[in-house]
């Protein structure tokens, strides 16, 4: 694969994706369906004060003076921790693999292989552990990070509140820079890269920080116009609250191709950037 511009790598995406199609459909929903299944059937069961919605109305009315202190009782039925707890299994162990076996659908397109959905997902499966464990390395040491700055945050908020705001956007660039150079370290686990990929990653991203940025803005801002499109389309056409989330989750299944397969198309861009070939 040659090296590409955004825009061209924004058509190849489309045209990969509609290509493809029915691969990338029995992937995505055999591999990611049944966490946003479990998910659904969890918020079936969903009581009034539900664990998020309690914990942002707590805080509301906390900072708008409604209350004096912070209250994050709630109560979950049997029901919604069984699925919560089944839902959580297949986010770790399952989900990550949908992404995989993209990229390993987009190598044996590239290299003109007989490219079908069980084809791709067994070489992404021949990689499993290494994925997994990477996925779980990745996941400590971010959202690790993550919480370790919103401690800070809320400490200097309460010792020297005036800087709080130039902290949280210095904290969040941080972030936001070690997330991107990061992105790619599942792509190079999948071709043989030593558990968690973190470095190989940082290596091909090495001077492309901006360029790669501005992408996943731009991919945001597509998936979330189209999913939100979408979303309202339907809540217009549905009036039942299940129907309407379950509606909610098949949309989000489909518009989550375009993020997937743009960061496969990326991978290989810059590993021919860096003049390096897929294994």
């Amino acid at each position: 694969m040659e090296p590409m511009t955004l825009r061209e790598l924004l058509g190849e995406t489309f045209k990969f994706i509609k290509k493809h199609f029915v691969a990338l459909t029995l992937i995505t929903f055999a591999l990611a369906g049944p966490y946003y299944l479990f998910d659904l059937i969890g918020s079936a069961f969903a009581t009034q004060s539900d664990l998020t919605k309690t914990i942002i109305t707590s805080f509301t009315d906390y900072f708008t003076g409604k209350t004096g202190k912070l209250s994050f009782e709630f109560h979950w039925s049997l029901q919604q921790c069984l699925f919560f707890f089944l839902s959580s299994l297949c986010y770790i162990f399952l989900t990550p693999m949908a992404s995989a076996s993209i990229v390993a659908l987009l190598k044996k397109d590239e290299e003109n292989q007989t490219v079908t959905a069980q084809s791709a997902m067994t070489f992404a499966f021949s990689r499993y552990w290494p994925l997994i464990g990477s996925n779980v390395v990745y996941a400590f040491i971010f959202y690790g990070l993550l919480v370790l700055a919103g401690l800070l945050i809320f400490w200097v908020s309460l010792a020297v509140g005036p800087i709080t705001f130039i902290l949280f956007l210095v904290v969040a660039a941080f972030l936001i820079f070690l997330d991107t150079r990061w992105s790619f370290f599942a792509p190079a686990v999948l071709f043989g890269e030593a558990v968690p990929g973190l470095k190989k990653s940082w290596q091909l991203t090495k001077d492309h920080f901006w360029r790669l940025f501005l992408w996943f803005i731009v991919l945001n801002i597509i998936a979330t116009i189209i999913e939100s499109i979408l979303n309202i389309l339907f809540g217009l056409l549905f009036e039942a609250e299940l129907v309407r989330e379950a509606l909610k989750d098949i949309i989000a299944l489909f518009v989550h191709f375009i993020p997937n397969v743009s960061i496969a198309f990326m991978y290989f861009d810059l590993l021919a950037r860096n003049g390096e070939a897929v294994n």
